[in-house]
């Protein structure tokens, strides 16, 4: 080693990292994950056979978690880098998927919004709804033989005003979403329930 420099920011001592935000620490980060994606892929066996399961494993993430349900930021980033590995069209259909919960967001709150001004409920308490309004070509969950029994009438009895509530919010989103329809896919969504009993209030979800 030469040193006979006395500059001292060759001082090894006062060596720093790059930070984060550099541009060799973004490529550094985006090989690594290159070089995992590229494992799994060989794992797989395919591209085609792993972009599809990516596909199913992004839609059972987006649907069923309980918490900052439209808060997806991590999704988003991870989506970006799987274009860069495999391309914009390969990953169309997730990049839709992402797209529907963004929207769904900005839709129920609008569709809430008319349903409230509408006259006959003024007198009474509307339950909150929150919908998730996803595009049935391009979601896993919505596989044709699959989504034709789950377009079905609901197997269970909803309670008057709810099903009023989903009444309204079908008929308000047809006519501002024209010529697009809803159907409710029974099996997936929760509810918050909140009850008294002998002077104590019960919730459950």
């Amino acid at each position: 080693v030469d040193s006979d420099d006395d500059n001292d920011d060759n001082d090894p001592k006062q060596w720093k990292p790059d930070p984060l935000d550099s541009m060799f620490a973004k490529t550094s980060i985006f090989k690594r994950n290159s070089d995992t994606i590229g494992l799994l892929v060989k794992i797989f066996g395919s591209r085609e056979i792993f972009v599809e399961e990516y596909r199913k494993l992004l839609g059972h993430r987006l649907l069923m978690r309980e918490k900052n349900f439209f808060k997806i930021d991590k999704e988003t980033e991870y989506l970006e880098l799987m274009k860069l590995r495999f391309g914009d069209e390969s990953m169309q259909d997730c990049q839709v998927m992402i797209n529907d919960i963004i929207n769904s967001e900005r839709d129920c709150k609008n569709i809430q919004t008319i349903i409230d001004n509408k006259m006959e409920y003024k007198d009474i308490i509307i339950p909150s709804l929150d919908v998730t309004i996803i595009s049935s070509q391009y979601w896993p969950q919505c596989q044709e033989s699959t989504f034709e029994k789950l377009k079905k009438t609901l197997p269970y009895k909803l309670p008057n005003e709810i099903e009023k509530l989903f009444k309204h919010f079908c008929e308000t989103y047809g006519e501002i979403k024209k010529p697009r329809e809803i159907y409710w896919l029974s099996n997936y969504g929760s509810v918050d329930l909140e009850f008294e009993l002998n002077a104590q209030i019960i919730k459950i979800k």
